[in-house]
């Protein structure tokens, strides 16, 4: 998500919530529109009560009804009535009154990066999140410090707050139309039954694809048919991509092992395949076994060669692991077997 947001690219996420429809994002983006603008009566909504202030929604709608019959706006009514008691008893509302109006001095001036380090900090709504000990929210806050450093870099010294919040806006409203032509995220749970002209699998590393939590043959086997089910909703074109060591994935840096099960006459390779390590697709496709032959699969175990078909460059083993008959290609990680 961050890399489409970085790079205009519009999208729909089909499995959870969108990176900016989050709502640690929603309230910090309000955040930094109030301090833009304290007029804007929508970021106002959002970031009055949050953290909480005891101004809840009985006290809001008496303000947004007097600010209604006064024609001005949210934060001019409530500042023009600081001390009355109707907004002001047992709350903390002139706290945030004046933080936000701190805030605002010379707020459209400052960088991005600098700008949402001064809200997170002066509304203490970071550490309002860190006492509630809500880590996937702390977690969407540093990834929107790292949006904030790329537009940064990518838009250069005379870029400004605004530019960063008015980007992000207009992202959010274009993410929110459903029949948008755009790139599709979900899971591959969330795939199964549809269809599509181009479909990316990303991190087919060893580690993710399969996963470094599937250790026996039978789970091997479940992330292989998973696998097929993500390969098989591509209509036109589909490409498997491997990237190498993923932070957070102690197991990555090499490519699937399932790589190895694809026929290489069907498949254009892409990248420097002599470092991409020990599954990769061999350009050889004649058998080194016969029918007959044992062998050994570091997943499945040892098996005996039932049948070679060279037309399709296919193994047909009996794995002692297995209660049917599996089918390899001649490029899969097989050793011959010997009983000792």
């Amino acid at each position: 998500e961050r890399a489409l947001i970085r790079n205009g690219i519009h999208y729909t996420l089909l499995s959870g919530r969108p990176f900016l429809e989050r709502a640690e994002i929603r309230i910090t983006l309000a955040y930094l529109r109030s301090c833009l603008n304290p007029d804007d009566d929508q970021a106002l909504q959002l970031t009055v009560n949050e953290p909480k202030r005891g101004f809840g929604k009985k006290r809001f709608q008496r303000l947004a009804d007097d600010a209604a019959a006064a024609g001005s706006s949210l934060f001019a009514q409530l500042s023009a009535h600081a001390d009355d008691p109707l907004y002001t008893k047992g709350t903390r509302i002139k706290t945030y009154l004046t933080t936000i109006s701190e805030l605002h001095k010379d707020f459209i001036a400052l960088k991005p990066t600098r700008a949402l380090e001064r809200v997170l900090n002066g509304t203490l709504y970071e550490e309002y999140l860190k006492d509630a000990g809500d880590q996937e929210a702390l977690q969407g806050l540093s990834v929107l410090r790292q949006l904030a450093q790329d537009f940064e870099q990518n838009e250069g010294e005379s870029t400004n707050i605004a530019d960063f919040v008015s980007s992000l806006v207009l992202s959010s409203s274009a993410f929110q139309d459903k029949e948008l032509n755009a790139v599709k995220l979900m899971s591959v749970h969330a795939a199964k039954g549809l269809e599509f002209d181009y479909v990316f699998l990303a991190g087919l590393d060893e580690g993710i694809f399969p996963s470094a939590k599937s250790e026996t043959p039978e789970a091997i086997e479940e992330e292989r048919r998973l696998l097929y089910v993500a390969m098989t909703r591509a209509k036109k074109q589909l490409f498997m991509l491997t990237g190498g060591k993923v932070r957070g994935f102690e197991n990555s840096g090499s490519p699937s092992r399932f790589f190895a099960d694809l026929r290489s006459d069907l498949v254009v390779q892409v990248g420097d395949h002599e470092k991409s390590g020990r599954y990769t697709l061999s350009q050889a496709r004649s058998s080194r076994f016969k029918a007959g032959d044992e062998v050994f699969h570091e997943v499945f175990g040892p098996g005996k060669v039932v049948q070679v078909d060279e037309a399709q460059g296919e193994y047909l083993i009996a794995f002692s692991s297995l209660k049917q008959e599996r089918t390899l290609g001649f490029d899969a990680p097989l050793e011959q077997y010997d009983r000792v």
